[in-house]
């Protein structure tokens, strides 16, 4: 089985023992060599995970915002009894 990487220059998966990135033609370096596959699908959880919390941050103010508008129709229609 080939150990495959993630080119830095294009994200395109290569052969992880290849020097240059036969799609960009990116050198691999020490500075800027490939990444792991590992290391990209990590980096993506993450940055998956940030969004979903931005999205319950944000659904949780929508329903705070729901919750004073129906306590402020129930107030409305008791006094209007």
């Amino acid at each position: 089985m080939q150990s495959v990487a993630v080119c830095l220059g294009c994200r395109r998966t290569i052969n992880k023992e290849y020097l240059y990135c036969p799609w960009c033609g990116l050198k691999k370096t020490e500075d800027h060599g490939l990444d792991t596959l590992d290391s990209v699908f990590d980096r993506l959880e993450a940055l998956q995970y940030q969004e979903r919390m931005k999205y319950i941050e944000k659904l949780e103010a929508e329903l705070a915002d729901l919750e004073k508008e129906l306590d402020n129709l129930t107030l409305s229609t008791e006094l209007h009894s």
